[in-house]
């Protein structure tokens, strides 16, 4: 688990719900229906996690409808987001 890890997901509300949001996989659509946010905003987010290896897309080849989880070093960094508050 990376500290700097840790700093990049605090440092982003979205960010930080996104990842919170993932502990079940999800799609898009209905991360941005459950924040209240528009699609664009959670692309970026995800994307941004992504880069970091925190989340990964388990449909890649899916064109529609992508599912996105939490990988095994996002868990570690969200336990560590949750025990900061």
């Amino acid at each position: 688990m990376s500290w700097e890890n840790v700093s990049f997901v605090v440092s982003s509300k979205t960010r930080k719900t996104v990842l919170m949001k993932l502990e079940t996989a999800k799609t898009p659509t209905i991360l941005a229906r459950d924040l209240n946010t528009s699609i664009p905003n959670i692309s970026r987010a995800l994307r941004e996690l992504q880069s970091k290896e925190l989340i990964e897309c388990v449909t890649p080849k899916a064109r529609v409808g992508k599912i996105f989880m939490v990988t095994q070093e996002g868990k570690a960094v969200l336990m560590r987001v949750k025990q900061m508050g």
